[in-house]
């Protein structure tokens, strides 16, 4: 059948026939990248946040589908669930790290990070477990290929947390800030600048401190461009 996505009636005839569709190759043939779809259809679609966390939480504690532990934590952060869920958000964050998702694996970190740094965490062991499986969620996210995780796990070498044993290292802060730079991260690309700039954790070398300076420079400008765009477009 041809539709006519002018008309709100062809429009809503084909949103429920999609979501048939989901519930079928979800509930029927179990496929977890259909399950998520039906996850993202309630959501999205339907706007009912609760039947879109019980389809992702399912899905990734049934089939391990990354996308979805990290979809359930975000929904949880956001309030859209129980308090109950929203204590879950780190957990789920870390299944989906776990499970391949880089995104799980950026924000998981740098909630695990920030959760250890507040005033209440009095280096108790708990908070210094939490401050590694951060770093190490970081990490894994980077490996992954996700520029946010590198910059994020190069800024915390930069300065270090030595109450949760992370001791600053200007060696591994430049390998992850050259790893953000290289996939596109406009910070990682500035401070990779400032350490070629200070011979921090690299041999200093003003000609690459000024390359990677305009690099930055570069990529802030198209990013500006692109929103500019954006807002023309609206």
């Amino acid at each position: 059948m041809d539709y006519d996505f002018q008309k709100e009636e062809d429009v809503k005839e084909f949103l429920e026939k999609l979501g048939v569709e989901y519930r079928f190759s979800c509930f029927s043939e179990k496929r977890p990248d259909s399950c998520h779809l039906l996850g993202e259809y309630f959501e999205t679609i339907k706007t009912d946040y609760e039947k879109a966390m019980k389809v992702f939480k399912n899905n990734c504690d049934e089939y391990k589908f990354a996308r979805s532990c990290n979809q359930y934590a975000t929904m949880a952060l956001r309030g859209r669930g129980s308090k109950q869920a929203r204590e879950e958000a780190p957990k789920y964050y870390e299944k989906g790290c776990n499970f391949g998702s880089s995104q799980a694996c950026t924000t998981g970190g740098i909630l695990a990070l920030m959760n250890a740094n507040k005033k209440e965490a009095n280096n108790k062991p708990s908070h210094i477990q939490n401050a590694k499986n951060g770093m190490e969620m970081l990490l894994r996210g980077c490996d992954l290929n996700n520029q946010h995780a590198c910059y994020y796990a190069s800024a915390v070498y930069i300065t270090g947390r030595e109450e949760y044993n992370i001791p600053s290292d200007m060696e591994k802060a430049f390998k992850y800030a050259d790893r953000g730079c290289e996939l596109g991260s406009i910070h990682a690309c500035g401070n990779l600048s400032m350490m070629y700039k200070k011979g921090d954790g690299v041999a200093k070398d003003l000609t690459k401190a000024k390359f990677f300076e305009t690099k930055a420079l570069e990529m802030q400008e198209q990013f500006r461009e692109q929103i500019a765009m954006q807002r023309e477009s609206k």
